[in-house]
C-alpha cells in the first residue's frame, strides 16, 4: 500500500513533501486537494481539524501529519 499525500497546486511544501518519499524510494499516491471530486477530502479534514497541506500517512494508514513531520518520520527509520 503506498503513502497518501493531499496537497495543493503551487505548494513549496507539497512538493518537498513528494521529493522526500521519492529519494527516500516510498510510493504514494497524490490526492490534489483543488479538484472538484474531492471535496470528501475538503470536508474530511475540515472536520478533524486539518486546515494545511501537505497532509501525510504512511503505508499503513498511519497519520504522520506534515512536511515537517515526514522529516521527522524518516529520521527515525534510518
Amino acid at each position: 500500500m503506498p503513502y497518501t499525500i493531499i496537497t495543493q497546486p503551487n505548494c513549496p511544501a507539497c512538493q518537498n513533501a513528494k521529493k522526500e518519499l521519492t529519494l527516500s524510494a516510498k510510493t504514494y499516491l497524490e490526492v490534489d486537494i483543488t479538484r472538484y471530486e474531492n471535496q470528501y477530502i475538503k470536508n474530511l479534514m475540515k472536520w478533524s481539524g486539518l486546515d494545511t497541506v501537505p497532509q501525510i500517512w504512511n503505508h499503513e494508514g498511519d497519520y504522520i501529519g506534515g512536511y515537517k513531520e515526514l522529516q521527522e518520520y524518516d529520521k527515525e527509520l534510518r
